[in-house]
């Protein structure tokens, strides 16, 4: 009976494995005809934020506590990294609170081992069946999927070949090289996630504001647009009026694309201004931070014609000590939390989308020689 046994499981295990393989090949070959259509969110859908990491990261602060602060501040969306390797408890606790909040999730998904390349065949079929796994087990609560994180900057994120023969037209250049496996991975996840879920939308992953031409040049050139349904971005700059700015230079990028693709909705999964020193001068103070904060967020929605979240990084750093983008902390003398300036501001901000492109709109009109960006509908934008 247990040779029986066993070779009943042997049989059965190999059965999965020709399923699993079956169906790796055909996301490989096929790309899905998405029934994806562009339409606007709803007035108060502005208001996100990235929330990581996702646990207890301090002294008395839980995740139901987060889940709670986020809730207060009127955020009706969350960025979250979903990791290859993350505990499937944690994140359903994750999924769990979010529910409770009344928050949405955009799942920002960071691949399997090797972290920052594509691998090999027998990895990329093990990260998909992640991915597979992740989507199918989220469908009734997650329905947007951004496919990595900046992959735009070598190394940290992405293999490009120490940037070597970037702005080369030759796809054996080092860089060109890293962009194509880039491309390959979104395409393997593209066709992962349509499999389990033909409604979901594909985000591509939050470009980085530094060294986002080249990148999106390789990405045109690799015809990259057929594996995304909208566009991630990270305008980081020292000003709002300079982040307003690159959120504008990379529209224009994106012009370069056939149509519809080149009028995909942008979210800003990513942006914030700190205090202090990171590499180089911040701002000043905390109310200098709420000030920037509350500008940056009129001058983007006066100028992004699909209504997508501008997510503010972050709620809090992992330790209580490091506060520079921080919305939430912990004073260190009391152990008791502290809610910096900038929470405030974003959750005195309850007005809609609608309201707060008009006040900037008549602002801007009230200022004697202004002027006025024009989006690529024609409608009036932000200062320069």
């Amino acid at each position: 009976m247990k040779i029986k046994n066993g070779i009943c499981f042997l049989l059965c295990l190999a059965m999965v494995a020709s399923c699993v393989h079956h169906a790796a090949k055909s996301t490989e070959r096929q790309i899905f005809s998405s029934a994806y259509i562009a339409r606007d969110f709803g007035e108060q859908d502005w208001k996100g934020l990235v929330w990581a990491p996702y646990n207890d990261c301090w002294r008395g602060n839980t995740l139901h506590d987060d889940a709670m602060d986020i809730s207060h501040a009127g955020i009706k969306w969350v960025r979250v990294f979903f990791r290859s390797d993350s505990s499937d408890a944690a994140l359903d606790l994750l999924v769990q609170h979010c529910n409770d909040a009344g928050v949405k999730i955009i799942a920002a998904y960071k691949k399997s081992y090797p972290k920052n390349d594509l691998g090999t065949p027998g990895q990329q079929l093990k990260d998909s069946a992640r991915l597979a796994f992740l989507v199918a087990r989220y469908k009734n609560n997650i329905h947007y999927w951004e496919i990595h994180n900046e992959p735009n900057l070598h190394g940290r994120y992405w293999e490009l070949g120490k940037n070597a023969g970037q702005g080369s037209v030759d796809p054996e250049a080092p860089y060109n090289k890293g962009v194509h496996n880039y491309v390959q991975w979104l395409k393997l996840a593209y066709n992962t996630i349509k499999l389990q879920d033909a409604n979901a939308t594909v985000v591509l992953g939050g470009l980085s504001s530094y060294m986002a031409e080249p990148f999106v040049k390789r990405l045109t050139a690799e015809q990259a647009y057929q594996y995304f349904d909208e566009v991630a971005y990270h305008p980081y700059a020292t000003t709002p009026d300079k982040v307003t700015d690159s959120f504008l230079r990379f529209k224009a990028m994106m012009k370069t694309w056939p149509a519809p693709k080149n009028d995909l909705p942008v979210w800003i999964t990513e942006i914030g201004f700190f205090v202090g020193k990171l590499g180089h001068k911040g701002l000043n103070n905390e109310a200098e931070k709420a000030q920037a904060m509350k500008s940056m967020y009129e001058k983007l929605m006066a100028n992004m014609h699909w209504k997508r979240p501008i997510c503010w990084y972050l709620l809090h750093e992992e330790a209580p000590g490091k506060n520079y983008f921080n919305l939430t902390g912990l004073d260190s003398a009391t152990g008791r939390k502290i809610f910096y300036p900038a929470y405030d501001t974003l959750r005195s901000m309850n007005k809609g989308w609608s309201y707060y492109k008009q006040q900037q709109m008549l602002m801007m009109n009230a200022s004697p020689g202004a002027a006025i960006h024009n989006d690529d509908k024609g409608n009036s934008g932000g200062a320069r």
